[in-house]
């Protein structure tokens, strides 16, 4: 009868879990549409998703809200700064370049894409995180992912690794867009949320030992 009782609380547990994180993806998804609302809708998303792998996290729908009002300013602008970064570097890249500087050109562009991307991994996570400025939130996420890349490939593999499944399978198109509306974009972010929270928790126990 124990192990009865022990395995429905493990399968109500379960499927909590799966709750929660369809609940979040379809937060996420809707409060995505405007575009402009990107930034903090990734701030509220990670916000929920730290909390969780903590295990201090409750009601998925009011905290997710709650992040994502009251990031929502600084989310924004963060997002928007960005979006204006990434296509300044498109642009350059598709402009056609010639002379004898074209290589040395391309490279560091490129150097600057990678970089970016980089930057882009954890810097809503730190604004969910962590209160600061945004001149030393992006900062703070360039030296993270400098100093923690293999943390930073596991969160950019995490990402890509589903996307590139979508796209080498179209025939699988509609299954993949279910999986993307009902689980994928929150259950990626939580899978990450673990990564992060080993990086964060080793400068919060840095922060603690100076104080």
């Amino acid at each position: 009868m124990k192990k009865l009782f022990c395995l429905d609380n493990k399968f109500f547990s379960f499927m909590t879990k799966v709750a929660d994180v369809m609940i979040l993806n379809i937060l996420f998804i809707i409060t995505c549409i405007p575009v402009i609302t990107i930034g903090a809708s990734l701030t509220a998303l990670y916000s929920v998703t730290l909390r969780q792998s903590a295990g201090k996290s409750a009601y998925v729908a009011s905290e997710y809200l709650h992040a994502w009002k009251a990031n929502f300013k600084q989310s924004t602008m963060v997002w928007c700064f960005l979006m204006l970064v990434f296509t300044l570097l498109f642009m350059n890249l598709n402009m056609p370049l010639e002379g004898t500087g074209y290589g040395i050109m391309r490279v560091l562009l490129v150097v600057s894409c990678v970089l970016t991307v980089m930057i882009f991994l954890y810097l809503f996570p730190l604004l969910a995180k962590f209160e600061n400025t945004i001149k030393h939130t992006i900062v703070n996420a360039f030296l993270m992912s400098v100093r923690h890349l293999l943390t930073t490939c596991i969160l950019f593999g995490t990402a890509t690794f589903f996307v590139l499944i979508t796209f080498f399978y179209p025939a699988m198109i509609e299954i993949n867009a279910m999986l993307w509306f009902l689980f994928l974009f929150a259950g990626i972010a939580r899978i990450q949320a673990d990564f992060l929270n080993r990086v964060f928790n080793r400068y919060i126990a840095e922060e603690a030992e100076c104080c």
